[in-house]
């Protein structure tokens, strides 16, 4: 069978998923290189192209003597003297055409290396033996366990948008337990985990639980050369814990809107599927890519949109301050500069150049936000955000106590608008917000001020369904007897509330807190409830273990320069990971100073949680 492809360096430790993951894939290239004298062509399939493209360019690519990358779906010209690369995913589909290369009367290619993303299963591997032409050339072939997406150094999604037929609908799980356990072992293996694996009691994700710790087993006894975190002789880090959550125990905060910049940006403008987004800057219409790479999108993606605004204009003031001179022969302006200066200035003229252009595109993005939430008319996006926070936490601005059914006026008079996703979504915000609590009467009152669609109504019925509660003359979804809720009082002790205390925000449009953020805290404390969130069976609760630095010296460093100590956290939520949760997540790890890995099937916005429920319908 194949081997196994893992990152053998041990300041791996202290390396975040990205960094592991471009020099595991980049290492693997430069092996293949250095079997031949001869550039080589890599060809991929649609799914290791968005893989593998999650973590490195095509400029690392080509570095790696790869003179072409080509699509295994698409027709391609034949280079037999030069050696290939497939990265390519274990399916039937792709093994069909990568054996269908090789049955032509002419090989397309030289020698082949083969790179599968996960394990290819005993049918797949019998199917390329049964390829002569294929297997007379094989080189190499390795299985480099790298089956998901990393969107940034600590952000992952399994690129699984629409599973919510499966996981809440279909008559067996199975199927997306084993596909959701392959890729998750797939994330461990890239860091070096060989997690404790806890779930939801009650929840479907304990089938996952149970496929993912028998595949782990696996992976200990069959990858020869791989260590986890924890193990003997690895002890620098403590084992660390995988957390399996399942989007229906909150079905409230991917539907609302919040007010920092990334999850505007997200949920107002055309923010395409891989990050990249249409500016205009000095007249001239531009691709700008959102990622950890702009260090102003990192700097801010996270603020308030008030803040962001600010910061901006603080810091382009600070530019030009400290770019006086560029400023003046920019303009035209002032006494001529000295031959020295000027050279000094036409020097630094690119750098000046390229720091306006990035923060007028953020500019930009973030005034259009503000343009959104400012608006009158049909948009009322202020009065929205208002409304939403009200039926999130269940108090006002004052902390003064309000049900839902006391906004039936402010919602019938002032946000049924002419734009239906707006008043589907406020709608749906209202049942989300009430819960089982939810009147009959309020919700048929909004139903009929929205003159909601039956194709609209059945969505508000799935809603219900996967919240578990009373639905009448239609099915639900799950269980209400299984469904327990995220109660604060059930994670860590204490009193249930999904309010900010007033010195943890600075907005009143930020005053709901994403119940996920209760339940990483007490996970990263050791808090979190072993009844209500146990151990998967056949496994033991990690064990703390003495931990040593001083052999990794650099390496160390700078992973205590992240701000980071002890084990590793990895929380995935089956069902899709929304923006304003990230942010929740990533404010718990730089709390805490714990490494967080947050993952979900999918990163979803509002509009995607819309569309994943009417498959549940």
């Amino acid at each position: 069978m194949a081997a196994l492809a893992t990152p053998q360096a041990q300041d791996s430790v202290f390396s975040d998923m990205k960094t592991l993951l471009r020099r595991q894939i980049l290492g693997l290239l430069e092996e293949a290189a250095n079997t031949t004298e001869s550039w080589l062509v890599a060809v991929l399939d649609a799914r290791a192209t968005r893989v593998v493209s999650s973590f490195v360019t095509m400029f690392d690519i080509m570095e790696q003597r790869v003179t072409l990358v080509e699509s295994l779906e698409k027709a391609r010209q034949s280079f037999p003297e030069m050696e290939v690369v497939y990265i390519i995913e274990p399916s039937e589909g792709s093994v069909t055409r990568l054996v269908e290369d090789f049955s032509k009367a002419k090989a397309p290619y030289g020698d082949v290396h083969l790179l599968f993303l996960s394990k290819l299963s005993d049918a797949r591997f019998a199917q390329l033996r049964s390829c002569e032409a294929l297997i007379a050339r094989v080189k190499s072939l390795k299985e480099i366990n790298v089956d998901f997406l990393a969107l940034e150094s600590s952000v992952f999604h399994l690129d699984d948008a629409h599973c919510f037929a499966q996981l809440y609908r279909s008559s067996s799980i199975v199927p997306f337990a084993e596909r959701t356990a392959s890729r998750l072992v797939s994330v461990c293996a890239a860091v070096h985990e060989c997690p404790t694996v806890r779930f939801r009691e009650g929840s479907p994700m304990g089938n996952v639980a149970q496929h993912l710790v028998g595949m782990l087993d696996q992976l200990k006894a069959t990858a020869n050369g791989w260590w986890w975190h924890g193990a003997p002789g690895h002890t620098d880090r403590p084992q660390g814990t995988l957390l399996l959550l399942d989007r229906s125990e909150d079905c409230l905060s991917p539907l609302l809107h919040f007010c920092s910049y990334e999850c505007l940006v997200h949920d107002l403008l055309p923010v395409q599927a891989s990050n990249m987004i249409k500016v205009k800057i000095q007249g001239r219409e531009k691709q700008a890519l959102l990622n950890e790479g702009d260090e102003v999108w990192a700097k801010l993606r996270h603020r308030h949109i008030a803040d962001v605004l600010t910061s901006l204009t603080t810091d382009v003031d600070d530019i030009k301050k400290r770019n006086a001179n560029a400023v003046k022969v920019h303009r035209g302006e002032g006494a001529g500069p000295s031959v020295e200066e000027l050279g000094k200035i036409v020097k630094a003229m690119p750098e000046y150049q390229a720091q306006l252009d990035r923060y007028s595109q953020h500019i930009q993005m973030a005034q259009q936000c503000m343009s959104h939430i400012q608006a009158s008319g049909n948009a009322l996006l202020n009065l929205i955000v208002e409304v939403e926070q009200t039926l999130a936490t269940g108090s006002d601005m004052t902390g003064k106590a309000v049900k839902p059914s006391a906004l039936i006026d402010q919602i019938v008079d002032h946000l049924i608008t002419d734009d239906v996703r707006a008043k589907l979504r406020i709608i749906l915000i209202f049942v989300a917000a009430s819960g089982r609590n939810l009147a009959e009467e309020d919700l048929e009152r909004l139903v009929r001020a929205a003159n909601l669609s039956a194709t609209d109504t059945q969505l508000v019925t799935a809603l219900r369904g996967l919240l578990g509660s009373s639905d009448q003359g239609g099915s639900s979804v799950t269980s209400p007897e299984k469904k327990k809720g995220w109660g604060l009082s059930r994670i860590m002790g204490g009193t249930s509330s999904a309010a900010s205390s007033a010195s943890e925000y600075a907005y009143e449009s930020s005053r709901y807190t994403c119940p996920i953020k209760a339940i990483a805290e007490a996970l990263v404390q050791e808090k979190l409830s072993t009844a209500d969130f146990p151990v998967a069976e056949g496994q033991a609760p990690a064990k703390a273990v003495a931990q040593s630095m001083r052999r990794h010296g650099n390496a160390a460093a700078a992973w205590q320069k992240r701000g980071f100590a002890g084990a590793r956290s990895i929380i995935f939520m089956a069902g899709g990971l929304c923006y304003g949760e990230l942010q929740a997540l990533y404010d718990v790890s730089e709390k805490h100073g714990k490494e967080i890995l947050m993952g979900g099937t999918s990163i979803m916005k509002a509009e995607d949680f819309m569309t994943e429920l009417r498959s549940a319908v």
